[in-house]
């Protein structure tokens, strides 16, 4: 076994790892399959063997836990730049849920930090002043047991659309790096992609306020607020609301677009690489709804019913190429 990891599910049986450690550990576990069934059965085995003597020696237990269970697994590569933070007791259900993972973790002094992060799916979750969340794919969203009480702030890293329950006396604020959103009660989708340096926020109803440092900006109903934390510039423009929030609804929405921004959609969504071989076909306008379950294929196909033009597969590339010939019977398709 890779020590690192090692130490790391050591130190989460025996309830000592630290959050930012928890973190690294479900990062590994969501890795793969096989990390996974590794975690459950040290898991199993540590419970029965050190759980059950809490005098035994767990430096000494796990020596002989590791030699026991040796499953042939890929090693997974760690840094030891471990934070030092309080101890902490952990509730981890990473190894069973399909849409998110949930963890939550409790401070010496009785805090409690929880982190719901998306995987491969889109999560739905309640928070406990009945405020709802979407959070989208590959999304983290992060908040204490204060939250109610002393506040109601959260941390988020992807996006999210927030529905906002009403309270006057404490705002809703969403925190992101240095910057932070306060809202009342109200609806407002957040984009926030840590690798992209930018924050998009998107206010569908009620109000919402953008702050940074001294600025603050304001913004109403069908406005879009953009942020690059990297040059520090700020644009507000007015925006469809709908198309911003369809991802929620597993949609993929798009209206007045030229055909190449389409096309630039679909690579973003599925992960592709799409080849527009005719400028003229790129500059055509489109507008329209499909369900992102589609395969890509399929879309294009339903494009041909308005657009003119061919396309085919060449490994794992679609090309698409100009034709002036009218789409008939015949099907102009060719996938290799």
């Amino acid at each position: 076994m890779n020590s690192d990891i090692d130490i790391l599910i050591a130190k989460s049986l025996s309830h000592e790892a630290s959050e930012v450690e928890m973190i690294y550990l479900a990062e590994w576990l969501a890795a793969s399959e096989e990390n996974k069934e590794l975690y459950l059965r040290l898991a199993a085995y540590w419970r029965s063997r050190v759980e059950s003597d809490p005098l035994l020696d767990k430096e000494a237990a796990y020596k002989r836990l590791a030699a026991k269970i040796k499953p042939a697994r890929r090693r997974a590569r760690f840094g030891r730049r471990f934070l030092a933070v309080a101890a902490i007791a952990i509730l981890l259900l990473a190894c069973g849920l399909s849409a998110y993972t949930f963890l939550r973790y409790r401070s010496a002094t009785a805090t409690e930090t929880f982190v719901y992060i998306a995987e491969a799916s889109i999560a739905s979750l309640t928070l406990p002043d009945s405020t709802t969340v979407s959070l989208n794919k590959h999304s983290r969203l992060t908040y204490t047991n204060k939250y109610g009480q002393d506040n109601r702030e959260v941390a988020l890293e992807g996006e999210a659309y927030f529905c906002v329950a009403k309270d006057q006396a404490r705002p809703f604020v969403v925190k992101v790096g240095e910057c932070s959103i306060v809202a009342l009660g109200t609806a407002f989708n957040l984009r926030c992609m840590p690798e992209e340096k930018r924050l998009t926020a998107t206010l569908i109803e009620g109000r919402i306020r953008f702050e940074v440092g001294k600025l603050a900006v304001t913004l109403t109903p069908g406005e879009q607020l953009s942020y690059n934390a990297k040059d520090k510039n700020m644009n507000v423009a007015t925006v469809d609301g709908e198309i911003i929030t369809a991802w929620k609804d597993n949609l993929l929405k798009y209206k007045s677009i030229s055909f190449a921004d389409f096309v630039n959609l679909l690579q973003k969504q599925y992960n592709v690489k799409i080849s527009l071989t005719d400028a003229e076909l790129g500059q055509s306008r489109v507008s329209g709804t499909f369900d992102v379950s589609l395969e890509v294929g399929q879309i294009l196909e339903m494009m041909q019913k308005s657009l003119r033009y061919t396309w085919r597969k060449n490994g794992e590339e679609y090309m698409i190429y100009m034709t002036s010939k009218p789409q008939n019977d015949k099907p102009m398709r060719k996938e290799q």
